[in-house]
């Protein structure tokens, strides 16, 4: 091999490498879960889309909590409705969850037959 193919050979192999494996790094997963403390409360149907929407019932029992459920970075939705009808009782709109982020969503009592919630950060 002559020395000008043995340098192009060589700034092909550098140059192909350069695209392998450089770049950003994948985003990791964003996680929430959420805890039921409304006393006495009716048994709760919650439903988290996280990008892969997934469900989960709640006993009646407060305090209450789900699994961390796993999802995309970005916006997250969270409604949470009376197992024992279809009534949504709350519906959180978007929330943002960041790369890696995990959050707690804690339903609150508010007012006589109705919840509130807040969400904490558990972990940047």
């Amino acid at each position: 091999m002559t020395g000008r193919r043995l340098v192009a050979v060589v700034a092909v192999l550098t140059l192909g490498a350069c695209g392998s494996g450089s770049g950003p790094p994948p985003p990791q997963a964003s996680q929430l879960r959420v805890l039921h403390t409304v006393r006495g409360g009716p048994s709760l149907t919650v439903f988290v889309d996280g990008g892969r929407g997934s469900t989960i019932a709640f006993g009646e029992s407060s305090r209450l909590v789900t699994r961390y459920f796993d999802g995309a970075p970005g916006t997250w939705s969270v409604v949470i409705s009376d197992a024992r009808t279809t009534d949504t009782l709350l519906a959180t709109g978007a929330l943002m969850l960041g790369d890696g982020q995990a959050q707690t969503l804690v339903v609150l009592d508010s007012t006589p037959g109705g919840v509130t919630w807040r969400l904490l950060r558990d972990r940047d």
